[in-house]
């Protein structure tokens, strides 16, 4: 059985910008199609908070992720929105990860 983790954390994009991204390690090839069809892209694990992960399926890396971005100006309850939508996205995730939302940590990265 994979060891199916979640995390999530906030990134500082090079366009001065920011984004929430969530990263799912060791995704079985079902859940990997599944993510693949809601926006999620293969990816290497992001090493911190701006070192973004490599794109494109490597080798036996299972990670996938997706960004949600924002202005780093942006207005406030933009970004609660996002938040919101961060959340909605655990929601329909933890089905998914054996160890439920054990499985789903935040401010974290990959080791």
């Amino acid at each position: 059985m994979l060891d199916t983790r979640v995390f999530v954390n906030l990134r500082q994009l090079a366009s001065g910008g920011l984004a929430f991204v969530i990263e799912v390690a060791d995704a079985s090839d079902e859940l990997g199609e599944l993510l693949a069809s809601t926006g999620y892209r293969s990816n290497r694990k992001t090493l911190d908070e701006i070192s973004p992960g490599v794109r494109g399926l490597l080798n036996d890396d299972r990670f996938w992720s997706k960004e949600m971005c924002f202005a780093s100006d942006a207005d406030p309850r933009q970004v609660v929105e996002i938040i919101d939508r961060v959340k909605l996205e655990m929601t329909w995730l933890e089905p998914y990860l054996p160890l439920g939302a054990e499985a789903i940590e935040y401010c974290t990265f990959p080791l």
